[in-house]
């Protein structure tokens, strides 16, 4: 799944305060302000949020497009999966990220052609 390159750009602080993410009591992980994928980027734009969250620079992408998420790089936490899921959220997992769509053919990198149900939703073009 094509979501652009990896990002120099790192938030310092957490909500928490902490650097990463980490509570200074040396908690579970908080995550820190979803920024746009365009931000993170620092340039373009697409489809989702980028939220890091733990020291790890860990991060789980949230679609703009309705209530999907996924991890960075097919990273799948399983306590943050956990947490999005009973907050209402879909977990889009390796699998059906790879699905093609059919009869769907959106505009990417200079091409119309159907595309993975991942880049559909988790869409990056700087």
């Amino acid at each position: 799944m094509r979501r652009g390159a990896p990002s120099r750009r790192r938030s310092r602080c957490g909500r928490s305060g902490a650097p990463g993410g980490i509570r200074p009591d040396g908690g579970r992980p908080v995550p820190e302000s979803p920024v746009s994928c365009g931000d993170h980027y620092q340039q373009g734009d697409g489809t989702y949020h980028y939220v890091n969250y733990g020291e790890d620079d860990d991060a789980v992408l949230i679609s703009t497009l309705g209530p999907f998420a996924t991890g960075d790089r097919g990273g799948s936490s399983g306590e943050a999966r956990e947490a999005l899921e009973s907050a209402g959220f879909r977990w889009i997992d390796e699998a059906t990220s790879d699905i093609t769509v059919t009869d769907l053919c959106v505009y990417y990198f200079g091409d119309r052609k159907p595309l993975s149900v991942g880049t559909l939703l988790f869409y990056w073009q700087g």
